[in-house]
């Protein structure tokens, strides 16, 4: 089969999919319309309930979140799975929910990295958090001046948690800073962030953050010093860089061009 016909075949059964999902949402549509009179009288008889009777019985139908979600209560029941809810003082998440339309998503986003930094700023408490603050704006300033001279600072004020660098002295070498970042990979680190801010052309924004120690602060230091020689005296090194990888500098313009969105084996 031609790479032509099989990618066709995918399409018309994604388009076949496609339609069988948009048939059982109508159902489902038509049923809670058919619904919606029966409810509303319901609705009423529980207006003259008390609050505390009412609470219990949405509990029990899993309408628990309705007012939560912003949905219409007749709706409340297909909200996808999990629901949070509170149980005996306690959030937990409620899979049990037989007319939910079921998951929408296969994972929790990026809820571990937000309970990771809670549980950082939670150990380390209002003292805490000041303290590794000021070793990040520290760090940030001792990198700021020890390669102020070698690469060009179109602020020279003070810098807060990270310092803004350019390429412009190395720009009389023909040297940019792609160039830079990618050289600096040889040199067994983490590029920084390249060409932000927009308002510093040729950028390299550096952020050390409050856990880098002084030795590799000053190992970063001397590995961008050295980078900064060599754009003098052997440009061609940091065009070709890098020499370590096992994949070397790509084509950026192509992949945006001509992307491979899809495996296949070579035969």
């Amino acid at each position: 089969m031609s790479k032509k016909t099989n990618v066709q075949k995918i399409a018309r059964q994604r388009r076949r999919r496609r339609q069988k999902e948009l048939i059982e949402l109508g159902r489902k549509a038509s049923e809670v319309a058919s619904q919606s009179e029966a409810q509303a009288k319901a609705a009423s008889e529980r207006a003259s309930r008390t609050e505390t009777e009412l609470g219990e019985e949405r509990k029990a139908l899993g309408l628990a979140t309705a007012e939560l979600a912003e949905v219409k209560k007749e709706l409340a029941a297909h909200l996808p799975i999990p629901v949070i809810e509170e149980r005996d003082g306690r959030f937990t998440a409620n899979f049990d929910r037989p007319g939910s339309i079921g998951r929408v998503k296969g994972f929790y986003g990026n809820f571990a990295i937000i309970v990771r930094a809670l549980c950082y700023i939670l150990n380390l408490g209002p003292k805490g958090v000041r303290e590794i603050a000021e070793y990040a704006v520290l760090n940030a300033n001792y990198i700021r001046k020890s390669l102020e001279g070698e690469y060009y600072l179109k602020y020279t004020t003070a810098s807060m948690h990270e310092c803004v660098f350019s390429d412009k002295f190395q720009k009389e070498f023909g040297i940019t800073n792609l160039d830079i970042a990618k050289r600096l990979i040889d040199y067994g680190m983490h590029p920084p962030t390249m060409s932000f801010p927009l308002i510093v052309h040729g950028a390299l924004m550096i952020e050390p953050t409050e856990t880098e120690s002084k030795r590799d602060l000053d190992m970063f230091i001397a590995a961008m010093k050295a980078i900064a020689r060599e754009a003098k005296e052997n440009p061609e090194i940091l065009k070709s860089a890098p020499h370590v990888t096992y994949v070397r500098r790509l084509d950026e313009v192509a992949a945006a061009k001509t992307p491979v969105l899809r495996w296949e084996k070579k035969t």
